[in-house]
């Protein structure tokens, strides 16, 4: 009984670890490009938030779902507050979008 309940609560720990990416974001500012491949409702911190970012490129990797991101300038980085609500494609903007944290979700 002790070993199924180890392996039990091993399952759980390990559970989260294998949660699936929804799509892709690749971020572009002055300074670099890169990717992020976000989960359904996990927020991702940016640790450029001083950096203004000049493009946003969304592409959801979920069939028959749409993936929309919204883009958060909190302080906290815990992805509160106003937001700007992103659907996938491709999204320009003048650098003057500041991001500290990003939510992503799929529906």
């Amino acid at each position: 009984m002790k070993l199924s309940l180890a392996l039990a609560s091993l399952g759980l720990c390990i559970a989260p670890a294998f949660a699936e990416p929804i799509g892709w974001m690749i971020l572009t500012s002055d300074e670099e490009t890169w990717a992020e491949t976000p989960e359904s409702q996990k927020c991702i911190e940016n640790w450029e938030e001083k950096v203004p970012l000049n493009e946003i490129y969304i592409k959801g990797n979920v069939t028959g779902a749409t993936m929309e991101c919204f883009v958060y300038n909190d302080s906290e980085k815990n992805c509160t507050g106003p937001s700007t609500a992103l659907e996938e494609g491709l999204h320009k903007f003048p650098g003057d979008l500041y991001a500290s944290s990003f939510l992503c979700v799929s529906s």
